[in-house]
């Protein structure tokens, strides 16, 4: 799904689905997608790197994996938008200004 600052497609989550450990900077995006459970390194997390490097921690991904399948599954879409396509535009209209 898209973030609702971004847009579809994003680094994070994409590196999340082909199992990879990341390092991250803070940014706005990030919070929203971490706010989901996901666990990721932070720049200054030397030594964790570090010790993931020399062994892998295989649940930490799989964890992570899992919580995008839920939540970022693209096979969700079609199901998550119709209610959104079924809208009139006042309820549009509204339904973004409850978001802001």
């Amino acid at each position: 799904m898209a973030s609702t600052w971004e847009g579809f497609g994003n680094p994070v989550l994409e590196s999340v689905t082909h199992r990879r450990a990341l390092a991250v900077r803070a940014y706005p995006v990030l919070e929203e997608i971490a706010s989901f459970g996901f666990h990721f390194f932070g720049l200054d997390d030397i030594d964790q790197i570090r010790e993931f490097l020399r062994h892998p921690d295989e649940t930490r991904l799989e964890r992570n994996l899992s919580i995008a399948r839920a939540h970022f599954n693209v096979v969700d879409l079609p199901a998550r938008l119709a209610p959104l396509l079924e809208l009139d535009e006042s309820d549009v209209r509204e339904s973004l200004d409850a978001t802001r």
